[in-house]
């Protein structure tokens, strides 16, 4: 178990956190129409030291939300058509319409920059999630692979980044509409580009693409991840349901694809919570096993203790006289708070016991026969004791 136990750490001491957004606004409201002032930057975080990564001309219709707590206040905004944002090609896949990427992973970060510095912080309140089609604009480093390439899109409309309060106005609500449609011009859905005349026909590489309906899967499972992980004390079957959602994705995503190897590593992680979480919960069966055996020792030592005790340290046995039935035959025998704690006989004929039925008796005498424990085909067989005296200590009236 101790195996089990170090190998399942080493695999949970390398998976990735997955760390939660903060809020940095207050009074969120319905989003209105403004338009801008003049030109003005677009920032990542609610403050002048924020990076810039784009300019909006003057007269720009934005749709501002929450207004931040600091000096000057800035407003959340999102813009028609979106922002361009840096996001790295790990968590992009190709499509088949040029100019197209699909998101693979789930809460994929956007920057402002192409680098992982202090002034690329990314957006705080807005994250792709698998399945998302975004616009290709330009790449880092052509010569690189798309997964090891900083990739800049034109992000969803609804992605909101910050603006200076101070550079917006509000406009009427059905001119901002207009405007605001104006800008969202929709992704082509199909390839429109088309070999040049004077040169032959490239042969096309297939590139693995996920499905709607795997994206769909993937991020089921991670909100499912995501719900466990905040759980108190999670149990091996919620992991194990974890482990299944993701099973369901890596069976469907095609080699290649980060989706697959999101997936894959999430799934090492899920499976390696749910086996801890197995040896939690046997180490704990396991401790109240033994819990309840000891409890059965202390009962019975203090069953013995209580038995010397009403001994008084000058008898052989103690109890009341009942005639029982012993494997099989008549046989008189002493009783205790309950329990058959000996057989006993009178070979001397000193005694007819029958006269004694129903008394409480203290009994001096030899035994003949030791106690038998119970096996798995017979049952015990309490020690026989040859009485050679007796002490009567209560009579049949006194036992109620």
């Amino acid at each position: 178990m101790k195996h089990r136990i170090l190998a399942v750490a080493a695999i949970l001491a390398t998976a990735s956190a997955f760390a939660q957004p903060t809020a940095a606004s207050v009074s969120a409201q319905a989003g209105e129409f403004y338009r801008t002032k003049g030109t003005t930057a677009v920032r990542n975080f609610p403050d002048r030291n924020g990076s810039s990564f784009q300019e909006v001309e003057a007269g720009a219709i934005v749709r501002a939300f929450s207004t931040s707590q600091g000096v000057p206040p800035f407003r959340e905004v999102e813009v028609g058509g979106g922002f361009p944002v840096w996001v790295f090609g790990k968590y992009l896949q190709p499509t088949s319409v040029d100019g197209v990427l699909v998101v693979s992973g789930s809460r994929v970060n956007m920057r402002p920059s192409p680098d992982l510095a202090p002034g690329a912080m990314p957006l705080r309140s807005s994250k792709l999630n698998a399945g998302q089609r975004v616009k290709l604009l330009k790449r880092a480093n052509k010569a690189a692979s798309l997964g090891e390439d900083w990739v800049l899109i034109q992000a969803p409309a609804n992605t909101r980044a910050w603006i200076e309060a101070s550079m917006l106005t509000p406009v009427d609500r059905s001119e901002g509409g207009v405007a605001w449609k104006a800008a969202a011009v929709p992704l082509p859905t199909r390839s429109s580009a088309k070999p040049a005349a004077t040169e032959p026909t490239k042969r096309k590489v297939a590139v693995p693409t996920i499905t709607e309906e795997t994206a769909a899967q993937l991020t089921q499972a991670d909100a499912e991840f995501d719900r466990v992980i905040e759980l108190r004390s999670p149990t091996s079957e919620d992991w194990r349901g974890v482990v299944v959602a993701y099973d369901a994705v890596i069976a469907s995503a095609p080699e290649g694809t980060i989706t697959l190897q999101n997936a894959r590593t999430r799934h090492r992680t899920a499976a390696a919570r749910m086996e801890l979480a197995s040896l939690r919960e046997e180490v704990s069966s396991q401790a109240r096993k033994h819990d309840a055996e000891l409890s059965k020792v202390n009962a019975y030592i203090e069953g013995r203790e209580a038995r010397a005790s009403a001994l008084q340290g000058r008898f052989r046995e103690r109890g009341w006289l009942e005639q029982k039935t012993v494997n099989g035959r008549e046989a008189w025998c002493l009783s205790f708070a309950g329990e058959t704690v000996a057989e006993v006989v009178c070979s001397s004929r000193r005694y007819n016991l029958s006269f004694f039925e129903g008394h409480d008796l203290g009994v001096l005498g030899v035994e003949v026969q030791p106690f038998v424990m119970a096996t798995a085909t017979t049952l015990a067989t309490p020690p026989v004791i040859d009485i050679g005296r007796i002490e009567v200590l209560a009579g049949s009236s006194a036992r109620k």
